[in-house]
């Protein structure tokens, strides 16, 4: 793991298999998710929450906005197809119907992406 923190080796055998890739990226960017993020979430449910579906979803949020920050576009643009979802193993985050896992299939989505939208 690329992050100092504990989060994902509680729920390690309930995340989905590209976590780790998506902690790169997020660690290329040095914008890597805090415990304490975590936490404050986690502090607020009814319940006893997944502490790894918190996570995930926090890495996917800031992947989605570091994607949205690299096109210099406003976050949740609509020329840009943003699909994630979170829950355990099942965790995607797809962009125009691809799946990115990996720091060069994102920068290779990125550089896509501003060639279609003519961004440069």
């Amino acid at each position: 793991m690329y992050c100092n923190n504990i989060i994902p080796e509680l729920y390690i055998h309930s995340v989905s298999q590209n976590l780790a890739d998506w902690e790169g990226i997020l660690y290329h960017f040095n914008a890597t998710i805090e415990d304490s993020e975590v936490w404050k979430i986690a502090r607020g449910c009814e319940e006893i929450p997944h502490l790894g579906n918190i996570y995930q979803s926090l890495v996917i949020g800031r992947l989605e906005s570091l994607f949205f920050e690299q096109l210099g576009l406003e976050e949740g643009d609509e020329q840009v197809n943003v699909f994630t979802f979170v829950n355990g193993f099942d965790t995607h985050f797809c962009i125009d119907g691809e799946a990115i896992n990996t720091l060069d299939e994102f920068m290779t989505k990125v550089k896509e992406v501003k060639s279609t939208l003519y961004l440069n």
